[in-house]
């Protein structure tokens, strides 16, 4: 299977339930304007949804704490196509079966290699349908704040976990809400 392709694929489906999903939030009457809007996944990256917060509880708390945020909502049905397409995809990844011409024969990566390159792989679409997201206004709603928290989540992050939060935190966030980020060392259960 080509890289380039499955980028695009993914990218595409988590395009289409995060479209989905704000259209079903911004149909809610009682949610106040949005401070983060960010993706939320096992580690592995499997069970993606999103989680959010209004901007008022982001301000009222140090440190990011996704228990505390009163507006956690299940969307794995807006990922439901995502999640089909991460299923089909991930034995591509372990099986070395991916066309990457930059990568080389992924036969050859160990495991910590391997990791990177996976991770790598949904750090890019993660970042790239955020971007995607800003240049279409999908931020400057009503629905949102000035200024977003942005990335992913993972519930019990470990440390190459951690890493990849950070790394999507500092390429997608203001230095200020990146700092929030750090300041929780990636992780927003406490």
């Amino acid at each position: 299977m080509n890289i380039k392709e499955m980028k695009e694929n993914l990218i595409s489906y988590l395009l289409q339930g995060c479209r989905s999903h704000i259209k079903a939030i911004e149909s809610e009457s009682d949610i106040g304007v949005l401070g983060s809007y960010m993706f939320m996944c096992a580690e592995g990256y499997y069970g993606f949804g999103i989680v959010c917060c209004e901007q008022e509880l982001l301000d009222a708390n140090d440190k990011l704490d996704v228990n505390k945020w009163h507006l956690s909502i299940g969307t794995v049905d807006h990922f439901a196509k995502a999640e089909e397409y991460i299923s089909e995809i991930s034995d591509e990844f372990y099986d070395g079966e991916i066309e990457d011409e930059d990568a080389g024969d992924l036969d050859d990566y160990d495991d910590d290699q391997l990791w990177l390159y996976v991770s790598g792989f949904y750090e890019d679409c993660i970042i790239s349908v955020f971007r995607l997201l800003e240049s279409e206004g999908f931020f400057e709603s009503s629905s949102f704040s000035s200024s977003v928290l942005l990335g992913v989540v993972m519930p019990d992050p470990d440390s190459n976990n951690k890493a990849a939060i950070l790394r999507v935190s500092e390429r997608l966030n203001s230095p200020e809400l990146h700092q929030k980020v750090l300041a929780s060392n990636g992780c927003f259960f406490q």
